[in-house]
């Protein structure tokens, strides 16, 4: 039986081929920033109440003015076809199950469509500011017209992190993944191209020069909510205001 988090990795390390699982496990470089979450998550503890009437307990929360059972969503992760043959749609149904919101992955290897005509709740969806800003609105465009509640808009990876676990893993998309949002745009965001030739730190599919103006002129075609991820300093909760964001995702994305 599965019980905890860890009888979870330690089925996905039995299930999973290595590359795709050191793909999935894997923080950047050194891996010191994925080292410190995981220490900093035991570190925390919450000083408790007592003789509080615990008879009824209530997890509700009401989120942008939808109801939720318990604050939790299931987070943009890509390539769910290397561990489910129907990839993101088994997520939704999952997702289904739980009455959880998905937020879809800029990397998923199904189509938003596909998903939100699954979705029994609104899926929002995590963008990446791609180089190419036409792209990226015509990305917009197309979540919104499918349905999208909320875009979460990815400020922390403006480059590929060094994940050398995947270079020794030898990791690749292999034939029938690939990154379905992305498909239609050529070589530069093709499967092939997961990540940039050799070293490279740069890549069409994250804009490394996107700025605030950016978010400010996402917030001026973006009618649905609006969110920053990536936050970490007070300063840049400040600017993500001022920007027009309807809400701050605070991560550091292992990097």
């Amino acid at each position: 039986p599965l019980w905890t988090l860890d009888d979870f990795e330690q089925l996905a390390r039995e299930s999973m081929s290595h590359a795709a699982y050191e793909y999935g496990a894997g923080g950047a470089g050194a891996r010191l920033t994925d080292v410190e979450n995981r220490a900093a998550s035991q570190r925390s503890s919450a000083i408790q109440r007592v003789l509080v009437d615990a008879s009824r307990i209530d997890t509700k929360l009401r989120l942008f003015d939808r109801d939720y059972e318990y604050p939790i969503l299931l987070g943009p992760t890509g390539y769910h076809k290397l561990v489910h043959a129907d990839g993101e749609i088994e997520t939704v149904k999952g997702a289904n199950l739980s009455d959880a919101t998905l937020v879809a992955a800029c990397f998923s290897t199904v189509a938003f469509e596909a998903m939100s005509r699954e979705a029994a709740r609104p899926v929002w969806f995590q963008l990446y500011i791609q180089t190419d800003r036409g792209f990226t609105k015509e990305r917009v465009e197309r979540v919104l017209a499918a349905g999208c509640e909320a875009i979460c808009v990815t400020g922390d990876v403006p480059v590929n992190g060094p994940r050398d676990r995947e270079y020794r893993a030898g990791f690749t998309l292999h034939a029938g993944v690939e990154r379905a949002h992305l498909a239609s745009r050529g070589a530069a965001f093709s499967a092939a191209a997961h990540r940039p030739a050799g070293r490279n730190i740069y890549s069409a599919t994250h804009g490394a020069d996107a700025t605030w103006k950016d978010i400010e002129w996402l917030r001026s075609i973006i009618p649905a909510k609006l969110l920053l991820k990536g936050i970490l300093e007070p300063d840049d909760a400040e600017m993500s205001i001022q920007s027009g964001c309807d809400g701050l995702i605070f991560s550091n994305h292992g990097v």
